[in-house]
């Protein structure tokens, strides 16, 4: 949720601060699941994002099932070899290759713009939560963004890191993904417990964005208005909290596609897993080495 603030300091001025409300998750196998905040308190903010992570922690230990058992015995070998090796050439070189198995090995958690608008506002609920299931945390900040979190089990990344700048809208297209454009009101709500009790689509005004000083149109408001309505005949318990769901869905699956399309493209191309990298320049400089 945006909520409007306006303060001003010397240096800058603040229009509103983001609050958690809602997180998706869209795979490019079917997997689908929304968590939406249960009320306006702290404790459910930290119990959302711990659903979230659990969810993830599942998907993970799920996805590594699937690999072929000499994967763990050559992490198991190479660990072996680091801790028994005595020259530090020898340990250097062996641990390089363990690091670059495990990381291949590990979940990349993808976000469109993550590092500078979700991770920041996830960050003081996930850290201690995943920190939990592993106490090696490694976190890259660069300024106001988080390039990367991870552990040793997963790693939260942002997917424009490997890409020119470009909107959402951009990078789906660019990776020949369709996408259905939807709407939401970002500052007309000011709790969770008011969008559960809205039954009925709110007015075109209220889409308006101050940020960005610029309302949806009209065509779009009433595209989108049409289809809550049909929903709401399908479905007459159908609220706004069911658009949200929907909303955030929108987002994440057809970007995960996109990624698979992208990171295909490279592999198909540069014959490497744009994923071994950090970023782009991080990769363009692998390959040519």
């Amino acid at each position: 949720m945006e909520k409007k603030v306006g303060t001003r300091t010397p240096a800058t001025e603040l229009h509103a601060s983001h609050h958690l409300l809602s997180i998706a998750i869209g795979t490019n196998f079917g997997f689908e699941k929304v968590f939406v905040r249960e009320n306006s308190s702290a404790e459910a903010a930290r119990q959302l994002v711990q659903d979230f992570v659990e969810t993830l922690v599942e998907i993970s230990d799920s996805w590594h099932n699937f690999f072929p058992n000499y994967f763990k015995e050559a992490v198991e070998k190479l660990e072996n070899i680091v801790a028994e090796a005595k020259k530090k050439t020898e340990k250097r070189r062996f641990k390089g290759m363990l690091n670059k198995l495990v990381k291949h090995l590990k979940m990349n958690v993808y976000g469109f713009n993550s590092a500078r608008f979700d991770l920041p506002v996830l960050v003081p609920y996930l850290l201690p939560i995943i920190s939990k299931y592993d106490s090696k945390l490694s976190v890259i900040k660069k300024s106001c963004s988080y390039f990367l979190i991870e552990n040793r089990k997963m790693a939260f990344r942002d997917v424009l890191n490997f890409s020119v700048p470009i909107s959402l809208a951009g990078y789906l297209k660019q990776n020949s993904t369709e996408q259905t454009k939807s709407i939401w009101p970002y500052t007309f709500y000011n709790s969770v417990e008011e969008i559960k009790c809205s039954d009925h689509f709110p007015s075109h005004e209220c889409f308006y964005s101050d940020l960005r000083q610029s309302n949806v149109s009209v065509e779009e408001y009433n595209e989108n208005l049409n289809l809550f309505i049909q929903k709401k005949t399908e479905n007459p318990s159908y609220s706004m909290l069911d658009w949200l769901k929907r909303y955030n869905l929108l987002d994440v699956t057809p970007l995960s596609h996109a990624i698979n399309t992208s990171f295909s493209n490279f592999h198909k191309v540069f014959g490497m897993d744009p994923s071994s990298s950090l970023s782009l320049p991080g990769f363009a400089q692998n390959w040519y080495f």
